[in-house]
């Protein structure tokens, strides 16, 4: 999957990756949805805690990250990845422009993390049924 297409779960699961963190998808019980969790190994003989992994939508976690990787965002008409020039942010590490992009600054930003890490494609590793 191309990276400047992730959105979402998607979007998440592999900003999480990219940051060397434990993540997975999960598929709500009764609803018909994923969404991505942070695993954090519990207490000696505990069990693992999981937690709400959002980057993407979630300044708390991306917030941080922008000023420690020292990522610029800015917002105006530059899409090469897509057809048509429109308004929407941009993400950019030392000047360059990584083709990360996106309708808000953190998505713009966690597709510049993932980009970084993977380059222009992400590997296959969650499975047909989680691109949903």
């Amino acid at each position: 999957m191309k990276t400047s297409k992730l959105s979402g779960h998607l979007l998440d699961y592999y900003t999480g990756k990219a940051l060397g963190k434990n993540v997975e998808i999960k598929k709500h019980q009764r609803e018909d949805y994923h969404f991505c969790v942070l695993i954090t190994e519990g207490a000696k003989y505990g069990p693992d805690l999981l937690s709400h992994w959002n980057p993407s939508q979630n300044w708390d976690i991306v917030g941080p990250l922008i000023d420690d990787k020292k990522i610029d965002t800015t917002y105006g008409l530059y899409t090469p990845a897509l057809p048509v020039e429109q308004d929407i942010w941009v993400a950019m590490k030392d000047g360059v422009k990584y083709d990360a992009c996106g309708e808000t600054r953190l998505i713009a930003v966690c597709r510049l993390i993932v980009w970084m890490e993977y380059g222009d494609s992400v590997p296959d590793e969650v499975g047909q049924e989680c691109v949903k």
